[in-house]
């Protein structure tokens, strides 16, 4: 056996290397990359490094071509073999998702007892286990699908293969984990071996002694770990630097954050400079936006939930987007307000062309993919369906008329590697109908991958096992405390423990695992002209040791979690803020755009610049609909069965003539008839307006019971719309209701189905603005205003001057509210002048209490000022 001094020196012999894992493939490739240009070459040959699986397929296919492998038959995919074995699983005894799950089980267990040569039959004989003979049934559906397909899977291949005479072999494999390859793997390399081919193996190292250190916790462990891998990288570009995590999944999203601050600053055009890190995994494939938009589009032609509707019409990567990129923001906004659970192309085109939605590149997108997509039959093969979506992604003008940035063009690759993965399914399944097949890509979008571009130099992030694989020049190898390492891996449940144990499957002998641990740790080590070993000594409140592999005891280190490694003089520090005014003045309204409700003056009173962003910019924030009906939709259902009543009833007169009985039947019918004439009528079940109407049928008894203990009345207005010009701004008004009161002076009532108070309308700068507008235009009739509480339980009157509605007037009542009125106009028409000459100033009257549910912070930056205070008052939540 011909032993090489590092894998460098493999590579430039020829050597076939095959590593663990397809990432630590990369990271050998791009090592061998930077060793070739360093020493000058401007070309070279592609080494041949793969990784285990993909190594394993290019046998098969070798030795099939010789015919000594067809009559195993084809070689399952992964993909192929996980439906196999969902199919193989009785679809009545679990979900969907509980199949997928139990298929992955499944697949391990046999792998796991073919690599290890345990014998399914025998176990069964032998153990009563219920999990065992579900696992023996399902084998037994899989192995006669698979022979009926005439396919093999790759557990099988591997086992018999390892046992089978090769045909002469020629040329020097390396293998730099066989040490820990199960029985049936170590098989098959003897018999390449004998068969001619050469094996080669690494020299043993023989490296200086790690450093180690003890971090008070995760973040300073990893800030220590990436400045020591920066400083390593900069000093010598040409060598292979790792950072090794002992449990990826537990300490990679730390190091991650720490890993930022090598990037550099994104250049000011929006592209993404490359990282000076490579990290496995860093980004869904379903999440990343181009993808997600394909997916999306795909999914007009099945159904596509609501939620996806507004991000899909406003993505750039569909055609046209940049040149209707207004109208499909109106667009947007509509559909975020639509109370409805999904959309297809269909229903989508109907708002592409409704009065204020119109969308005409949009709508000629979705008609022509509404068209083609009914033309399809309901079931066809998955390489039809593929070709279908090729077709459709065409229609949509996708991914866009942009330039795509690297990650996109990466992104792209992947998903025509989704559809050939799943178009190759038709190998093994049925036709099958559109939907099923949008969910063979996804399936095959679930893995993850780092799309955006890294430079040549970059630090790799590996697990120890890929690290020890790669035997880097320099490598820190973080998170060894004693829950992550040694790893505890997890005997397969379908399998009895006690012949797991016997055939030495890992995770079931302890002892045995901690030695093959420290043995890889250490060959790490060795290898390498510089490592570290680290662990936190906490996780959060969790206090951890150090494994007792790494001998790690006493090793405290200082605090480094405030280091901000800087890479090749990128600056880490922000530039200082510029304090700019702009002395220009607010040019006035055009006449067609003066004026508005009495949210205008609520709005310039709470903050002026909210109220300039609203009112003359439009920055109106986009209310997206929830499921059922929103705080306002209730209260809108109230206030239309109230107006409803009084206008059948009339006075309180009426209102005495009716027993409980009659009452409530007359309350039920206008609640009936607003349900019935609701825009949202179809979207819910019958059971919801049954409970709806129960409840508004029983809120409006309450409170008419209440109105029943005032003096009498007459309503003589419901929902008026009347005008006021304030200081010159024109303002349009709508009452909920006025009353006439005994004496002849009228009480002007808004409901309010949130909090409402008497405080909200004092100056200055008044809350609820809208009942003093409402006394302004009507002074010489009005005598009083007044909310209406219509809230369950707490159904009361807050008026002015208090005690208005139930005792009646009076000259105190009177006197104060003439004392009011001026009081009010001159605060009002303060706040109108102000919004007529611009006053914009970001100026919230009760601080962070008003910022609270502001949508503008981004727009005014108020935050960037410094800390608001918050009031501790109650803010009302008015659902009117």
């Amino acid at each position: 056996m011909r032993r090489y001094a590092d894998l460098r020196a493999a590579l430039e012999a020829g050597v076939t290397v095959v590593m663990p894992s397809r990432r630590a493939t990369l990271a050998l490739r791009a090592r061998h990359a930077r060793a070739m240009a360093a020493a000058g070459a401007a070309v070279w040959a592609a080494p041949d490094v793969l990784p285990w699986e993909a190594w394993l397929r290019r046998l098969h296919e070798t030795l099939t071509l010789t015919g000594r492998a067809a009559e195993a038959g084809f070689l399952l995919s992964a993909e192929q073999e996980r439906l196999l074995w969902m199919r193989a699983i009785d679809e009545g005894v679990v979900s969907p998702l509980q199949r997928e799950r139990l298929a992955r089980l499944a697949m391990q267990a046999r792998a796991t007892a073919l690599a290890y040569d345990l014998d399914v039959a025998r176990l069964v004989a032998d153990s009563a286990s219920p999990e065992l003979e579900a696992f023996a049934e399902w084998s037994r559906r899989f192995v006669t699908r698979c022979r009926e397909l005439g396919a093999i899977d790759r557990a099988a291949w591997l086992a018999r293969a390892g046992q089978a005479a090769l045909p002469p072999q020629r040329g020097t494999l390396l293998v730099p984990h066989a040490a820990g390859l199960p029985p049936a793997a170590r098989r098959l390399l003897a018999q390449l071996e004998a068969a001619g081919l050469a094996l080669a193996a690494l020299e043993t190292p023989s490296g200086a002694e790690p450093g180690r250190s003890v971090h008070a916790h995760a973040g300073a462990e990893c800030a220590a770990a990436v400045a020591w891998a920066a400083a390593r990288r900069a000093a010598d570009p040409a060598a292979s630097v790792v950072l090794a995590l002992a449990d990826p999944r537990a300490d990679r999203d730390v190091l991650e954050r720490a890993l930022r601050d090598l990037a550099p600053a994104t250049p000011l055009d929006g592209l993404r400079a490359p990282r000076p890190y490579a990290l496995e995994g860093a980004t869904a494939l379903h999440d990343v936006p181009v993808l997600r938009t394909a997916l999306a589009w795909l999914r007009l032609g099945h159904r596509l939930r609501a939620a996806e509707a507004g991000p899909l019409v406003m993505s750039p990567y569909l055609g046209g987007g940049a040149a209707e990129r207004l109208l499909r923001a109106r667009m947007d906004a509509g559909l975020k307000s639509t109370v409805v659970e999904t959309h297809t192309a269909g229903s989508l085109l109907q708002r592409c062309q409704g009065e204020g939605h119109a969308c005409p590149d949009l709508a000629t997108r979705l008609g022509q993919w509404r068209e083609r997509a009914a033309r399809a039959p309901r079931r066809q093969p998955l390489q039809a369906w593929m070709a279908l979506c090729e077709e459709a992604l065409a229609l949509a003008g996708w991914p866009g008329e942009s330039a795509l940035t690297e990650a996109d063009e990466q992104a792209l690759k992947h998903w025509r590697q989704a559809l050939e993965t799943t178009a190759a399914l038709d190998a093994v399944t049925a036709p099958c109908t559109f939907g099923d097949a949008l969910s063979h890509v996804r399936s095959a979008l679930t893995g993850r991958a780092d799309l955006e571009p890294v430079t040549a130099d970059a630090i790799e992030v590996l697990s120890v096992d890929d690290a020890a694989a790669l035997r880097p020049e320099y490598v820190w190898v973080l998170g060894l405390h004693d829950a992550a390492w040694p790893r505890r891996a997890d005997p397969n449940p379908f399998l009895p423990f006690g012949p797991q144990r016997a055939a030495g499957v890992p995770g079931t002998r302890p002892g045995e695992d901690v030695a093959a641990a420290a043995a890889k740790l250490g060959e790490l080590v060795a290898a390498a002209r510089g490592a570290r070993l680290s662990a936190a000594a906490r996780e959060g409140d969790l206090p951890l040791a150090p494994s007792a592999l790494a001998g790690l005891a006493g090793h405290i280190a200082g605090e480094s979690a405030g280091v901000r490694p800087v890479w090749w003089g990128v600056p880490s520090d922000t530039a200082s803020r510029e304090d700019f005014r702009d002395p220009t003045r607010v040019p006035p309204l055009p006449a067609e755009r003066l004026g508005g409700g009495s949210g205008l003056l609520k709005d310039q009173a709470a903050c002026p610049f909210r109220a300039y962003a609203r009112h003359r910019l439009r920055a109106v924030e986009v209310e997206e609909a929830g499921p059922g009906l929103d705080a306002r939709a209730r209260g809108e259902l109230v206030h239309g069965v109230l107006a409803k009543f009084w206008a059948r009833v009339g006075d309180q007169e009426g209102l005495r003539a009716l027993d409980d009985a009659g009452r409530q039947s007359l309350v039920a019918a206008a609640v009936a008839a607003e349900i019935e004439a609701h825009p949202h009528r179809a979207l819910f079940g019958a059971e919801f307006w049954r409970l709806e109407q129960t409840r508004v049928t029983a809120l409006a008894c309450e409170w008419l019971a209440g109105e029943l203990e005032r003096p009498p009345f007459t309503v003589v207005a419901l929902e008026e719309a009347f005008k006021l010009d304030l200081a010159g701004l024109p303002l349009r008004l709508r009452a909920d209701r006025i009353d006439r009161l005994a004496h002849g002076g009228e009480l002007l009532v808004d409901y309010k189905t949130g909090r409402a108070k008497r405080a909200s309308w004092e100056p200055p700068r008044p809350d609820e603005p809208q009942l003093p507008l409402y006394a302004l235009a009507r002074e010489a009739a009005l005598r009083g205003i007044a909310f209406g509480a219509v809230r369950k339980g707490e159904c009361a009157f807050e008026d002015f001057p208090k005690g208005i509605v139930c005792g009646g007037e009076s000259v105190e009542r009177e006197a104060e509210w003439r004392t009011a009125l001026p009081m009010w106009r001159a605060e009002l028409e303060t706040l109108a002048r102000e919004y007529l000459a611009g006053h914009a100033v970001v100026q919230p009257k009760d601080g962070a209490t008003t910022c609270r549910y502001c949508e503008l912070a981004l727009f005014c930056r108020v935050n960037e000022a410094g800390p608001l205070a918050a009031e501790d008052e109650e803010v009302a939540d008015d659902a009117s």
